[in-house]
């Protein structure tokens, strides 16, 4: 009797054990959509970095191109490599790369067409005259080319004092740069001087030289698909006379310096800068029958001032160089 009561009673509590709601389930009976939602978020917060070079655009504008996209990107410059180090999160990798990769096309270069012109203008004027001249005086009449907007008139002036014979093509540099690099060119010579120096047992000479000319220095930036930031530093530097110091002659040197920072347009030519230089003669001729009079000699007779002035103009053509 004792017995059967006890196998009754466990089979009461195991059946009602059987019958229990389930307090805990196991882990892989979680709910899948919760479990995908912090998979998700999980992904969400995980952040990678991409680095990117830089080509055909500026930094400034991919990075605005990027921050338009998603205003929380963390994103470094380094304008020494051209590079963008970005921040983000790992599932806009894909996004991003597809982004960059329309981007990333073949380093653009840009083509710079230099071209340096001599041109020279010549006037006279008569000075303190009693009689009248047995010559007049000439003068060359050009438009200022620093008033020269246009293109054309700017080119068709050029063309007209060359032909003419007033001015000259010293030089015609191409520079062909990478965006956003930079190149130089020195245009001139080194002028050779010798110098002694002599002392109560030896004489001894040293050969020097010095650099005359111009010296350009040139880097361009697309910022458009028609513009281009350029800066340009130009050094003008030539003899103005030789010093004699302890018998032997030294160049004293003259320097003109200017820094420019312009925007060009793409297949436009551009005057940038002039350098002037003025150099005056004074000549005085008489009449041989009133020369002899020494009376007449001092109060008669052509004085003629005669200037000339010399502008070296730096005109600049620049253009785009796409790369397929």
């Amino acid at each position: 009797m004792v017995i059967y009561k006890l196998t009754l009673s466990l089979i009461i509590i195991m059946a009602s054990t059987l019958s229990a709601t389930a307090i805990m389930q196991y882990p892989n009976a979680l709910n899948r959509n919760a479990l995908q939602t912090i998979q998700k978020q999980n992904n969400h917060d995980t952040k990678t970095m991409t680095v990117f070079k830089a080509n055909t655009y500026s930094l400034e504008t991919v990075k605005t191109m990027l921050q338009y996209y998603d205003p929380d990107l963390a994103i470094m410059t380094n304008k020494e490599t051209g590079k963008l180090f970005i921040l983000h999160n790992k599932n806009q990798k894909e996004t991003l790369t597809n982004m960059l990769k329309k981007l990333n096309l073949l380093p653009t270069t840009i083509q710079i067409d230099c071209y340096i012109y001599e041109i020279n203008k010549e006037f006279e004027k008569e000075l303190n005259l009693i009689n009248s001249p047995f010559e007049e005086g000439t003068h060359v009449n050009y438009n200022q080319l620093s008033t020269l907007t246009n293109t054309l008139e700017l080119l068709d002036t050029i063309k007209t004092l060359e032909k003419n014979g007033h001015a000259t093509l010293i030089a015609h540099p191409q520079f062909e740069i990478e965006n956003g690099k930079s190149a130089s060119l020195i245009i001139g010579e080194k002028l050779p001087y010798i110098t002694t120096i002599i002392n109560t047992t030896s004489t001894s000479q040293s050969l020097h030289h010095v650099q005359t000319g111009l010296d350009i220095n040139i880097s361009g930036t697309i910022i458009s698909e028609n513009q281009i930031q350029c800066n340009i530093e130009c050094n003008l530097s030539n003899v103005k006379l030789w010093k004699s110091i302890n018998n032997n002659n030294y160049p004293i040197l003259g320097s003109r310096n200017i820094t420019i920072k312009t925007i060009l347009e793409n297949e436009k030519t551009t005057l940038i800068t002039q350098f002037s230089n003025a150099i005056s003669k004074t000549y005085h001729s008489q009449n041989p029958l009133l020369k002899k009079i020494p009376i007449l000699k001092k109060f008669t007779g052509l004085k003629t001032k005669k200037t000339t002035q010399t502008n070296l103009c730096i005109i600049l053509k620049s253009s785009i160089k796409k790369n397929k």
